[in-house]
């Protein structure tokens, strides 16, 4: 079963199930294990996670703030990132609608 998890590679997406996010908070840290369980108990999908505060963590018992620090910067990176190859997406359409 945990080969089927090894599946899932890349950044979560809107999305993305429990079991993904799981595996990609455990990809993180080698520390990080125990947090992707945390995650999935909590049901925290793709949609969750983009939403994820501080408080929230620590309601999930994930306490240190430099490991919160980490999982909150990589959320950020992922949908900035996300926003980024959208904006991308878009201009070529227009250079696309403008060279026809």
């Amino acid at each position: 079963m945990a080969q089927s998890f090894r599946l899932f590679q890349g950044d979560p997406t809107v999305t993305s199930s429990p079991t993904e996010v799981r595996v990609w908070i455990e990809e993180l840290d080698y520390s990080f294990l125990v947090y992707g369980e945390k995650f999935e108990r909590a049901e925290i999908n793709g949609e969750k996670l983009h939403d994820i505060t501080r408080q929230k963590l620590n309601e999930l018992g994930i306490i240190r703030t430099d490991h919160q620090d980490i999982i909150l910067k990589a959320v950020a990176n992922i949908y900035k990132k996300n926003k980024v190859e959208e904006q991308a997406m878009q201009r070529e359409d227009q250079c696309v609608r403008i060279s026809k």
